[in-house]
């Protein structure tokens, strides 16, 4: 007897794991002005053109559209908190 739903699953996770093995390290490098608004948005466009090319192959997989929207929201998050940084410093 053959589960399909566990067989589908395990598939996803491999899919995911492939995915993360490939987001591991350098995804993207960006240069920006902090204090430039469309130098800051570029970059983050920038970024997460890069995350959803890596993912691209697996578009269709929950497992992996989800990992790529956190990772998104992360780094959107990680560039606002140096953006801020650089502007405290120069306030």
């Amino acid at each position: 007897m053959k589960i399909t739903n566990l067989d589908k699953f395990q598939r996803q996770l491999e899919q995911a794991r492939h995915v993360f093995s490939s987001l591991d390290g350098n995804i993207a490098s960006l240069q920006f002005d902090p204090q430039d608004p469309a130098s800051v948005k570029l970059a983050i466009s920038r970024m997460e053109t890069a995350i959803d090319q890596k993912v691209a192959p697996y578009r269709q997989n929950p497992l992996v559209c989800g990992m790529a929207n956190e990772l998104k929201k992360q780094y959107r998050a990680e560039i606002a908190k140096l953006v801020e940084d650089e502007r405290a410093k120069l306030s």
